[in-house]
């Protein structure tokens, strides 16, 4: 950091810093803005809005596919009804 003591040097300090605003100004002016890169993403078009697309429809087919035994064991000695959601095998 510079110190100016006297009138003179006060008006050299400002002199050298509008010399190096304006250099600043003039590389902001060339380099202010990056052209845009232009993207396409792919439009999902949904039809039914009201029903979830992440949902698994076949619920018996997965629960034999991933729990298998362990899900038959569970649920073997539940009540008539409780448990029927995941399919009869």
């Amino acid at each position: 950091m510079k110190i100016a003591t006297t009138h003179a040097d006060r008006m050299a300090l400002i002199a050298e810093v509008h010399k190096r605003h304006e250099k600043l100004k003039k590389v902001k002016l060339n380099s202010k803005k990056r052209p845009m890169i232009k993207r396409d993403f792919a439009k999902i078009v949904i039809d039914d809005t009201d029903e979830n697309i992440n949902h698994y429809t076949d619920a018996s087919k997965y629960a034999k596919e991933y729990y298998g035994d362990i899900l038959h064991q569970t649920i073997k000695y539940d009540n008539p009804g409780v448990g029927e959601d995941w399919g009869d095998y």
